[in-house]
């Protein structure tokens, strides 16, 4: 196939991943306002989010192939054999591909932690052990950050810094069992004396884990506010 068919194919190729890129996109924004306002799942708004990212991915992929067609054949032009030509593009290419893998890694980490969430986060006012995350609690602030910092959609950075405070629930020496007070398993329906008997047969234990979380939050929300993030 000679250069010019290979940089129009290319082009086709790129524009089709585009669209399904963008698709996938307003497919995950739509799925995070249900998720946030209407009660719906979780895991559309990441299947959708998975769906953009790869999209992206190929997209940048063909996109970066026909540049480097049309850089080759711009140099070979030049008088640079083939080879030559092949070796400087390498070279350039190479600068940027460590930065684009390090931005997949950082995805991969806030889509586990937000199955965490959907699936294995701890009742309200409960805790659960901070080992039970996907990946290290400072590992996915660093992604979190990331991403803040990566996208300009206001509805996804109210997500993230939503995910970033809600760390706090994951806590270090908790144990197998969630601790704390678990008033889902409490009638609220019940007369006052009987649901203060409820309350009370809360392990003693959990009356601590409230405060200790309290406080994590609001270190969270400080250090996105010293981010410039808040």
């Amino acid at each position: 196939m000679k250069t010019k068919s290979k940089l129009v194919f290319l082009e086709l190729i790129t524009s089709l991943f585009g669209w399904i890129w963008i698709g996938a996109s307003i497919i995950a924004l739509y799925s995070l306002i249900v998720a946030l306002f209407s009660d719906g799942t979780w895991s559309q708004f990441f299947w959708a989010l998975g769906a953009s990212i790869i999209a992206k991915w190929l997209t940048r992929g063909f996109e970066d192939n026909r540049e480097r067609i049309a850089y080759e054949a711009k140099l070979v032009n030049e008088g640079y054999s083939v080879e030559e030509a092949g070796q400087i593009w390498f070279q350039q290419y190479s600068k940027t591909s460590e930065s684009g893998n390090q931005s997949n890694d950082l995805m991969a980490i806030i889509q586990a932690y937000g199955k965490a969430i959907e699936t294995s986060a701890p009742s309200p006012s409960c805790v659960a052990d901070e080992n039970k995350l996907p990946y290290p609690k400072n590992k996915i602030k660093k992604a979190i950050i990331a991403g803040l910092r990566s996208t300009e959609d206001p509805q996804i950075k109210e997500h993230l810094k939503i995910s970033y405070i809600q760390l706090a629930d994951w806590q270090k020496d908790v144990g197998e069992l969630d601790q704390g007070f678990n008033l889902t398993n409490i009638d609220i329906n019940q007369d006052t004396e009987s649901l203060a008997k409820a309350v009370l047969k809360q392990p003693s234990s959990s009356r601590n884990w409230a405060t200790i979380t309290q406080k994590e939050q609001e270190i969270l929300k400080q250090e996105l506010q010293d981010l410039g993030l808040w």
